[in-house]
C-alpha cells in the first residue's frame, strides 16, 4: 500500500496563454487534493464470480488464480459492480494493522443482506492462520446460514440472556473506560442482537474436535486466537461481527441443535454481516490500572516513558 499525502495546487489554463485555441474553456482554478492511498488487489475467479459470473479464461476451474482474457467493457462493468456492493468491503478505507486492532469493535446490529462465500472464506484461513496447541489443528468451523438451526439455537440465547445477562447489565457497574450512557447503549445494542440472532446472514461457529479428551483450560489457547483473527478479518473486509460465547450457558441443548458430533464442542459463535453503525475506537481502561511488572501490583515502569 502506497500512501499519498493530500495537498492543493492550479489546474486548467491561462486565457491570456490559449485564448487562440482554447478561449475561456477550464480557467485556472484552485483545487484541493486529500490524501488517498493506492493498493494492489488481486482479482481471481472467486472474486469475479460474485458479480460477473463465469468467465474464459485459461484457468478456468481455479478458485484463486488470477482473472484473465477478459474484454475493457467486462473490466468496467466488474469494477461498477464491485465498488457498488462489496468494494467497500474487501478495500476498506484503512487497512493498517494498528488501526484495525483499535477498531474491531463489538458490531451488533447487523444487516441481513448476504455475505459473499468469498469474503467468507478470507475469515476462515485468517483463522487458521492463527497459533494453536502443537500446530494440532484440531479445530472445526461450522457454517451456519440456515435459519432453522439458528432459530432452534437462539431459543437457548434468548433463555441465557433473561436468566443472566440482561439482569447483569442493569445491576452492574459500567467498566473501565466506559460512562454510563455509552454502558446502556452497549445493553441495547446486546438486546437488539437477542433478538436478531437468526438474521445475521452467517454464522462462523467456532470448535474444537477434542474425541475423548474432557475441555480443560489450556483448550481456548487452540481456538480463540484463531476466534480472534477472524474477528480481525471480518474488521478489515468492513463486514461486521462479535464473539459471543452465551449459548454455552445451555451448552448441551445449544449444540444440539446444531448438531454437534460427540468429541465437539464449540468455543464461541460469530455472527458475521455488514454493520448497521460504523465502526469506531474500542473503550478500555488504562494500562496503568492492569499492568504490573515483577510482582503483583508493583506498576510497570515501561508505561512511565
Amino acid at each position: 500500500m502506497v500512501r499519498v499525502a493530500g495537498g492543493s495546487f492550479n489546474m486548467g489554463r491561462h486565457i491570456s496563454r490559449y485564448s487562440h485555441c482554447c478561449g475561456a474553456r477550464n480557467p485556472v482554478h484552485w483545487v484541493l487534493l486529500r490524501g488517498f492511498e493506492i493498493r494492489k488487489l488481486e482479482v481471481t475467479h472467486e472474486l469475479w464470480e460474485v458479480e460477473k459470473g463465469n468467465l474464459p479464461s485459461r484457468f478456468a476451474g481455479c478458485a484463486r488464480c488470477p482473472v484473465d482474457r477478459v474484454s475493457r467493457g467486462d473490466l468496467w462493468q466488474f469494477l461498477s459492480a464491485f465498488r457498488n456492493t462489496i468494494g467497500r468491503a474487501i478495500v476498506p478505507e484503512e487497512t493498517d494493522l494498528f488501526h484495525i486492532l483499535h477498531t474491531t469493535r463489538a458490531m451488533r446490529r447487523l444487516k441481513p443482506d448476504p455475505v459473499p462465500d468469498a469474503l467468507i472464506r478470507r475469515i476462515l484461513e485468517a483463522g487458521v492462520s492463527a497459533a494453536n496447541g502443537s500446530n494440532r489443528q484440531n479445530w472445526r468451523f461450522l457454517i451456519v446460514k440456515d435459519e432453522k438451526i439458528k432459530r432452534q439455537v437462539q431459543i437457548f440465547y434468548k433463555r441465557a440472556f433473561d436468566e443472566v445477562v440482561g439482569p447483569r447489565y442493569f445491576t452492574s457497574e459500567p467498566p473501565p473506560g466506559v460512562t454510563q450512557e455509552k454502558y446502556m447503549r452497549q445493553h441495547a445494542a446486546v438486546a437488539y442482537l437477542t433478538d436478531h440472532f437468526h438474521e445475521a446472514p452467517v454464522w462462523i461457529v467456532a470448535c474444537l474436535d477434542e474425541g475423548a479428551e474432557q475441555p480443560g483450560r489450556m483448550s481456548g489457547a487452540s481456538i480463540y486466537p484463531a476466534v480472534q483473527n477472524m474477528l480481525l478479518a471480518a474488521r478489515a473486509l468492513g463486514l461486521g461481527t462479535t464473539l459471543t460465547t452465551r449459548h454455552l450457558r445451555h451448552e448441551e441443548e445449544a449444540e444440539a441443535a446444531l448438531g454437534l458430533p460427540p468429541g465437539v464442542h464449540s468455543y464461541a459463535i460469530l455472527p458475521i454481516g455488514y454493520p448497521m453503525g460504523n465502526f469506531g475506537p474500542v473503550k478500555r481502561g488504562p494500562l496503568d490500572d492492569i499492568v504490573y511488572e515483577d510482582q503483583w501490583g508493583k506498576p510497570y515502569s515501561g508505561l512511565r516513558s
